[in-house]
């Protein structure tokens, strides 16, 4: 019953394991995403202000 199991677990382990890369990856890009979106939004209402 060990030997059955052992491979489910260590399926389980990777699983677990793609899903946080993926949450990771989704992190990097959200939030490169938005500070780009806040620099540039930063940068219009500077050029508004200088006239």
């Amino acid at each position: 019953m060990s030997d059955f199991l052992k491979p489910l677990n260590r399926n389980r382990r990777v699983f677990f394991a793609s899903i946080v890369i993926i949450l990771i990856i989704e992190l990097v890009v959200i939030s490169t995403f938005y500070r780009n979106f806040y620099s540039r939004q930063r940068i219009e209402q500077s050029f508004r202000t200088d006239g």
